[in-house]
């Protein structure tokens, strides 16, 4: 049952895993007040901890992962240019 429920994860995991880069790439260079404060590095961290330690997510934990990956993008667009 572990393997199998290893498999239904790992495209969860993966998606998870992109935001966390991209979080840490529009984050990067930023003081710690702002990291420990204002980032969503700790969120989304503990979003996959519990993937992990559980094996599932709550649909607002996912909407949650959604709104992260969304302002973030912005954040990186308006970065690069």
């Amino acid at each position: 049952q572990m393997i199998e429920r290893q498999e239904k994860i790992k495209p969860i995991l993966e998606k998870i895993n992109m935001v966390l880069e991209l979080v840490k790439e529009v984050d990067e260079g930023k003081d710690d007040y702002y990291v420990k404060n204002y980032s969503a590095l700790s969120f989304v961290s503990s979003i996959m901890g519990q993937l992990k330690k559980r094996g599932k997510l709550s649909e607002k934990q996912m909407a949650g992962l959604n709104k992260v990956y969304k302002k973030y993008m912005k954040m990186k667009e308006n970065k690069d240019v």
